[in-house]
């Protein structure tokens, strides 16, 4: 009754694979957060650019 409790110690790894696998799939899913993110945020910056340039074209035309 006082030796190591296998059953136990089993448990406990089969837990600690489940635990490191989900993590696995978590970084995946993050990694691919980050790089929709950027995605989003290069596509915006673009789209921003070129409402200043029409912007300023059109600004320019009401000068005229």
């Amino acid at each position: 009754s006082g030796g190591v409790n296998l059953i136990k110690i089993r448990d406990n790894v089969a837990f600690m694979i489940k635990q490191t696998e989900l993590m696995a799939e978590l970084i995946t899913k993050a990694k691919t957060i980050k790089n929709h993110g950027e995605s989003i945020e290069d596509t915006l910056k673009s789209i921003k650019e070129n409402l200043d340039l029409q912007l300023q074209a059109t600004l320019e035309l009401l000068k005229q």
